[in-house]
């Protein structure tokens, strides 16, 4: 997996509880997966990240170990929601880059 990049989205402060997100991003032109990880009051922020990703481009929502949404990009910026199984839970190691499920 490429280099971990951090979007801060909210200001820390006492008048924002922002929470830890991560978005795993794979297909279209990007050769391997890509981990975007951000802090945001809410995960709808993803959003946001993900804007000026290419058509195609397919993304997992994940807080923590929960995948929370998987979606791809459409044409005219339209992200298409796909299923999303309950329970799904990813093992990652503390500083390890690389994911099983």
């Amino acid at each position: 997996m490429n280099a971990v990049s951090l979007v801060t989205l909210a200001p820390d402060t006492e008048e924002h509880i922002v929470r830890p997100f991560h978005l795993i991003l794979s297909g279209a032109s990007v050769p391997e997966p890509r981990r975007v990880d951000f802090v945001a009051e809410s995960p709808d922020h993803a959003s946001q990240v993900a804007r000026n990703e290419e058509e195609g481009i397919h993304v997992e929502l994940w807080e923590g170990a929960t995948l929370l949404a998987r979606m791809t990009k459409g044409e005219a910026d339209v992200w298409q929601l796909l299923p999303v199984r309950p329970g799904n839970v990813v093992t990652m190691a503390a500083g390890d880059s690389s994911m099983s499920i």
